[in-house]
């Protein structure tokens, strides 16, 4: 069984170190269903030829609804000994964030789990400050929750094409990313090791240690 923070690719069973079974991950409604949502706030990316670093300030507030879990995923970066990256939650409707990405990065992406109770009149707002190669810039970004379940919301802090943005991803319930299977071995031998793996669609990935069966 696993429940994941994000929609999966993928879990694959390993015995003896060669894959035994593989399922792809659920299919995901596009409906508001349950009363709880998970969504993904990332921010970063900008120019590949230039090792940029953007410094962020980022106020996210929720109406209709509540904050019941913030998970933070940040990835900081080379390029500076002074920047980091702190999250706070001023209530179960608003959070508080500084950050900073850098290029210098190979993956210059940070970011938020939101696990958020509403409906589909619940909507989240995302006001966002950035400062980035000498330049300031700042958005908005204001997305219900009955748009998020099908889409994804953007926001860009500044003018230029390939300039660093913010992402509000599409918002799913936790059940409907979940997933649960049985397998039973049909050659078991007499010393088999067991491992789980789990891809999920944005990449990151996760295992469990080896289980040994004898």
């Amino acid at each position: 069984e696993v429940q994941p923070l994000a929609p999966i690719e993928f879990v694959a069973l390993l015995k003896n170190g060669e894959l035994a079974q593989m399922w792809p991950g659920p299919t995901l409604p596009t409906t508001v269903d349950d009363g709880r949502f998970l969504t993904r706030v990332e921010w970063g990316w900008g120019r590949m030829d230039n090792p940029e670093l953007t410094e962020w300030r980022i106020d996210l507030t929720v109406d209709g609804g509540r904050i019941a879990r913030a998970v933070p995923c940040f990835a900081g970066g080379a390029g500076s000994v002074t920047l980091e990256n702190h999250l706070r939650q001023l209530s179960d409707r608003q959070i508080e964030i500084t950050s900073y990405t850098s290029r210098l990065n190979p993956r210059p992406l940070s970011g938020v789990v939101l696990e958020l109770e509403g409906d589909g009149d619940t909507s989240l707002a995302c006001q966002v400050e950035a400062a980035c190669d000498g330049k300031q810039g700042g958005c908005e970004v204001h997305a219900p929750l009955s748009t998020l379940v099908a889409d994804d919301a953007w926001g860009k802090p500044f003018a230029r094409f390939s300039s660093p943005r913010l992402r509000i991803g599409q918002a799913r319930s936790p059940s409907s990313l979940a997933f649960a299977a049985t397998w039973h071995d049909p050659e078991p031998g007499e010393r088999d090791t067991y491992m789980v793996k789990v891809q999920q669609k944005n990449g990151q990935l996760a295992w469990t240690s080896p289980m040994l069966f004898a």
